[in-house]
This record gives C-alpha cells, sequence and structure tokens, in this order.
C-alpha cells in the first residue's frame, strides 16, 4: 500500500504539460483512398503483432475520414494481404416511402 500525504495544492511541484496525441495508424491511409479511382487497387499487409481484422478497422476508419465510407470495398487474398479497391456502381439508396392505402 502506498503512502499517502495530504498537502495544500499551493505546494505543488509538478508542472503538466499535454502530452502530443501521436496520430492514429489509419490517418495514413487517408490520402491513399482519397487518391483511389476505380482501376486502382490497395494491398495492405498487416504490421508485426496487428491482426487482420485491426487492418480492416484502419481501412473502414480511413475511408471514413476520406468521405468515401459507402464506396470502399476489401477482401482477403491467398497471400494474407487485404485487397482494397472501389465499388463499381454507387451503392443502392432508397428513395421516401410511398404511403400505403390504408
Amino acid at each position: 500500500m502506498p503512502t499517502v500525504q495530504k498537502r495544500s495544492i499551493s505546494e505543488k511541484t509538478v508542472t503538466t504539460t499535454s502530452a502530443a496525441k501521436k496520430p492514429p495508424k489509419w490517418d495514413s491511409l487517408v490520402p491513399d483512398i482519397k487518391e483511389m479511382d476505380k482501376s486502382s487497387l490497395l494491398v495492405l499487409t498487416p504490421d508485426e503483432g496487428d491482426s487482420m481484422r485491426a487492418l480492416k478497422v484502419q481501412v473502414a476508419r480511413a475511408a471514413k475520414a476520406a468521405g468515401r465510407k459507402d464506396d470502399v470495398l476489401y477482401g482477403v487474398n491467398s497471400n494474407d494481404e487485404l485487397e482494397v479497391w472501389l465499388r463499381d456502381r454507387p451503392k443502392a439508396t432508397r428513395g421516401p416511402r410511398k404511403k400505403g392505402e390504408g
């Protein structure tokens, strides 16, 4: 059990500095996803200690930050690499529902 001493705040000797946050891992993927076109393909290999699931989450977050959340698709190839490409056609969206006769 640690020893606890109560003191006045005026006796504080420690100064705190706001620690600079390091950028998230997916931040470096944003420009690559923004520059993608229909004929391009990104092939990603997970870093040492990262799982394929973690890489998929990073791609999803980068796509959202790039404004292409609904346009990006990905899958794992036979070499355990993640391939990322753009959807061929836009995701279908629903219009307003019609009122039913009742």
